[in-house]
């Protein structure tokens, strides 16, 4: 069963996530700023960072060992005309490894 928004936070903050100083709706990853998630209490939702989604892209794609020609086709597949900005961020986020 899959978590639902409350239960996701809950889990972060067990992991060590931490609110953000200036949005009490967002947590922060203690070490990494840039990765960060906010609760949206309107709708019991959680939207990701742009890094967090990059981060979690990269990992996907390397417990899967997705060669690079591979992860080019599926972001050119995903992103359309938005490829050209959104791929070099995988590609330095896939270079670059992130704290747990």
């Amino acid at each position: 069963m899959p978590l639902d928004a409350k239960e996701l936070i809950l889990a972060m903050l067990e992991r060590g996530w931490q609110p953000s100083g200036s949005d009490p709706d967002t947590l922060v990853h203690p070490q990494d700023h840039t990765l960060s998630v906010r609760y949206h209490p309107a709708t019991d939702t959680v939207t990701a960072s742009p890094a967090l989604e990059r981060a979690i892209d990269a990992t996907v794609y390397a417990l899967f060992r997705l060669p690079e020609p591979c992860r080019i086709e599926s972001e050119r597949g995903f992103w359309g005309p938005r490829f050209a900005q959104e791929f070099p961020r995988l590609a330095q986020e896939c270079q670059a490894p992130r704290v747990a």
